[in-house]
């Protein structure tokens, strides 16, 4: 039994640890899916709300700039802008700058006044209208609003890019693109260890409900080999019996040494009995002998040659 046992329990191990591990890697991976559907939409919504909080900053700025600098002097315009990209500090990394058409910064954070210098843009994807643009390319009385990527790669911003009025220039108010993405990471960064350890629980479920039910089915196929091998052992012993009984009428050894001095016998049923059988007999002056094949195996087998043995001994005798 302990032989048996063991093998038996290596392979319910065996299965219980594979249907666990199958579970926690597919609940990991749908969950997996599932934070990343939710961080992907958690982006897109705090996106769109930084594209609309851009605006509406944008719209601050040059409605403050209207209200308290009455002026059509460019240069007072451009210094008002400096002060303001100086003291401006917005959320996600941002910041305020004005641009030219062609991209070239007349205030930005710590710009000195008279420096020559290029905001660097490689494409500017605009939200609304779906394509990209370059800053040169920009219609100089439409806003837009999308994302800006700088030549060096380093930087990529959310962006609102207003014209200011009654001068050709252009607000843009800066937000961190990986900052908003790494807003959206954290907001989903709890969800992993909950699908984690969801993962791991429903897996020491399944482990624990695999071994009740490979122990239920074991227990059923452990009675059922019971009841065939007490059935087997049953027939067995029928069949033994039989032998037995066959084995009374067939000619003894010493009757054949006494009629037949040399002879062998090879006699190896398939089933125990069968339907083979010798018979000798000596009536007067004659010795009969003979080797029977009746139809069948087994008990059925060792019936007939039993009544063929019986036929026989009646033909010589009567």
């Amino acid at each position: 039994m302990k032989a048996n046992s063991q093998p038996k329990s290596i392979l319910r191990k065996k299965f219980q640890f594979i249907i666990s591990l199958s579970t926690f890697v597919l609940i990991l991976i749908g969950f997996t899916g599932f934070a990343l559907v939710t961080r992907q939409s958690i982006f897109k919504g705090i996106m769109e709300q930084v594209i609309m909080d851009n605006h509406v900053i944008g719209e601050e700025i040059l409605r403050f700039i209207q209200q308290n600098v009455e002026t059509d002097d460019e240069e007072l315009i451009v210094q008002t802008l400096q002060t303001l990209c100086n003291e401006v500090m917005l959320p996600n990394n941002g910041f305020i700058c004005a641009t030219e058409p062609n991209g070239d910064l007349v205030a930005a954070p710590g710009l000195i006044p008279g420096e020559q210098k290029n905001l660097d843009v490689v494409d500017f994807e605009d939200q609304n209208r779906h394509r990209s643009f370059g800053m040169e390319e920009l219609d100089p009385d439409k806003q837009y609003d999308g994302i800006l990527i700088f030549e060096n790669g380093t930087r990529t911003n959310i962006i609102a890019s207003i014209p200011i009025e009654r001068f050709n220039l252009r607000l843009n108010v800066h937000q961190d693109y990986e900052v908003v993405m790494l807003r959206a990471k954290n907001f989903v960064k709890p969800l992993y260890p909950i699908g984690v350890s969801t993962a791991l629980i429903i897996a020491l479920v399944g482990f624990i409900m695999a071994d009740r039910i490979i122990r239920r089915y074991e227990s059923k196929i452990e009675r059922q080999n019971e009841i065939i091998s007490k059935r087997n052992k049953d027939m067995t012993d029928s069949n033994k019996y039989a032998r037995y009984l066959q084995s009374a009428y067939l000619p003894s050894r010493t009757n054949m040494e006494e009629l037949i001095p040399e002879f062998f016998i090879f006699q190896q049923p398939k089933d125990i009995v069968s339907g083979d059988f010798f018979w000798v007999s000596l009536s007067g002056d004659n010795l009969y002998f003979a080797a029977i094949d009746c139809t069948g195996h087994g008990v059925p087998g060792s019936l007939l040659s039993m009544i063929a043995y019986g036929l026989l001994e009646q033909s010589i005798y009567d």
